[in-house]
């Protein structure tokens, strides 16, 4: 089996892995949306209609947005759904538009690989400082930190994928210019 079969499997597969593990974090970031739309509802019921404060909901809810926007970033670039804004680009040669895409890629890959290093401190800090919330339930915050290096770590590895996708396309344009 030749080189080229190989790295094609090896790319497939290293593709399809993602995929699976990005529609995993993407299930479990609609279940926690779910839930935090349907304990935001019961705190808006509760303040407005029988003057009960559940502060602690609010706290809660700005977690779980923290948790689910962490989950869902890999997932959103993947099938993208992001925001592109290509009122540019879509009118430049199609060379110029590949080399933008893969500078554009590693800028973002070289974010999302410092906010992953620093998440990932910003955890160990939390744990070993045994940070709690801040109202009286007092639940450890640890496993709301853990959600942004995974987030971010994940979305990292789906842009080194586009990072080989952009230097795959930028090869094929050039060895058809060399032609």
């Amino acid at each position: 089996m030749g080189k080229k079969k190989i790295g094609n499997k090896l790319e497939v597969a290293c593709s399809n892995l993602i995929d699976r593990i990005c529609q995993i974090a993407m299930y479990l970031a609609t279940g926690l949306l779910i839930c935090w739309g349907g304990l935001f509802t019961i705190c808006l019921v509760l303040r407005d209609f029988f003057h009960i404060s559940v502060d602690f909901l609010e706290e809660y809810t700005a977690y779980w947005m923290l948790t689910v926007t962490c989950l869902a970033l890999a997932y959103t670039l993947r099938s993208g759904e992001h925001i592109r804004i290509d009122t540019v680009t879509r009118h430049l040669n199609t060379k110029v538009r590949n080399v933008l895409e893969l500078l554009g890629t590693l800028i973002g890959l070289g974010v999302t690989v410092a906010l992953t290093t620093y998440g990932s401190k910003l955890l160990l800090i939390v744990i070993n400082e045994g940070s709690r919330s801040l109202v009286f339930v007092g639940i450890p915050l640890w496993p709301v930190y853990l959600w942004v290096p995974v987030g971010y770590g994940l979305l990292s590895l789906a842009l080194l994928l586009h990072l080989y996708a952009a230097m795959k396309a930028i090869r094929k344009e050039w060895s058809t210019f060399t032609k």
